[in-house]
């Protein structure tokens, strides 16, 4: 009796943890399907959005079933026209690769559903305070805006997965009176900031040559000499703006100014000087102002030209390249894998660029694009520091050759 109930006990026993294995496998299929699924899924809103999606390293394919969105660069290069008291139009290149990864997209192949637009008098803290929704044209008009007045505007790009980009940070000025202001070719062109340029050319004591140029501090400082040398329509408004401008970076390096220096740098952000640094536009050169005023603890109008025309400057400042120097050649061993030869042009201006602020006039995003891409194979990873990206704008436009 005793042996017939074990037999029976130990049957019971081994039926339950047959019947246990199989609802585990069974819970490991249907896991396994909703996997698939999900990753079907998310395969397929992405394969949407052109070579957008993230799959295990590889984009546009579910290489696994893992996936993760990068989210689209800043637009860049903001240009105001039509300008009048109350409206302009806000104009926009398209970011075409995204953030973190640098992964090319196609902007063309609608990547890109919308772009959104914040805007105010006060602080914008992203594009979604105060958005307002455009397609992919890359531009917006705005209206009921006030005469003589600065915005503050964000723009970010969205992708068709619905992930906002990160934001273009800039500022736009209304016309103070008059109708609407524009370049040399009436109303409807470009604001002054992009008007034409000068005829006259000047050599810097490096050989570095920049054309055109007006050179004398002397006109640089009075608003309506530079207009005229220029030959762009004076606006006050933007001056204005400027002023503030300067106002801010100033108090941020800590640097006081002559006020020949305050009014040199105010119309240097407003107008530019020469065609390389009015290609720029206000923001960059308002930046290039505030970086030149932190490094060197002066304004200088030479260094200001050749920084924004690709040229290495030849005022430097010894302390602040001796805390640069390690960095900087560090990276450029790693990227060319050998140690950098100044008497090589192209070392020398990679390596003075990743130094001092040097912007290269004809800016390429595919080009760009390529470097990142080309960064993260040397590097193993990608550039996310100021100093990483200043190795990616080495690579694409000083003719470095890497290993």
């Amino acid at each position: 009796m005793f042996t017939k109930t074990m037999s029976r006990t130990s049957t019971n026993v081994n039926t339950m943890k047959g019947w246990e294995r199989t609802m585990g496998l069974l819970s490991i299929a249907l896991f396994l399907v909703s996997t698939v699924m999900v990753s079907k899924t998310v395969q397929a809103r992405n394969l949407a959005a052109g070579s957008y999606g993230y799959y295990g390293g590889t984009y546009g394919f579910n290489a696994s079933n893992t996936t993760s969105d990068d989210f689209p660069a800043a637009p860049t290069s903001l240009t105001q026209t039509n300008v009048s008291t109350t409206s302009l139009t806000l104009t926009w290149t398209a970011p075409t690769t995204t953030t973190t990864l640098g992964t090319a997209i196609s902007t063309g192949g609608g990547s890109i559903a919308s772009y959104k637009v914040g805007y105010s008098t006060g602080t914008v803290s992203s594009c979604t305070s105060g958005t307002t929704a455009t397609p992919t044209s890359a531009t917006v008009g705005l209206t009921g805006l006030d005469s003589n007045t600065t915005y503050n505007v964000k723009i970010c790009a969205v992708d068709n997965n619905q992930n906002t980009g990160t934001a273009l940070s800039s500022t736009f000025v209304t016309a103070s009176g008059g109708g609407a202001s524009g370049g040399s070719g009436g109303s409807g062109g470009a604001t002054s900031v992009f008007g034409s340029t000068p005829t006259t050319t000047t050599t810097t004591p490096s050989g570095n040559l920049i054309s055109p140029v007006v050179s004398s501090v002397t006109v640089v400082a009075d608003a309506a000499a530079l207009t005229k040398a220029l030959g762009v329509e004076r606006n006050t408004g933007l001056e204005t703006a400027a002023k503030a401008q300067v106002a801010a970076v100033v108090k941020k390096s800590g640097v006081k100014l002559s006020a020949t220096d305050t009014a040199v740098a105010t119309n240097y952000i407003a107008y530019g000087v020469d065609s390389s640094t009015m290609k720029l536009g206000f923001g960059e050169r308002k930046n290039l102002v505030g970086e030149v005023l932190g490094i060197y603890g002066s304004l200088n109008l030479t260094t200001l030209t050749e920084l924004a025309a690709g040229k290495k400057p030849t005022q430097r400042t010894l302390p602040y390249e001796k805390k640069q120097s390690s960095l900087v050649n560090t990276l450029l061993v790693k990227l060319m894998g050998h140690k950098i030869d100044f008497k090589v042009a192209s070392q020398d201006l990679a390596y003075n660029s990743m130094i001092y602020p040097v912007r290269f006039p004809g800016r390429d995003l595919k080009k760009e694009g390529a470097a990142a891409a080309k960064f993260k194979k040397l590097i193993g990873k990608a550039p996310t520091s100021p100093l990483d990206w200043s190795g990616v704008r080495a690579i694409a436009y000083t003719g470095l050759k890497t290993r």
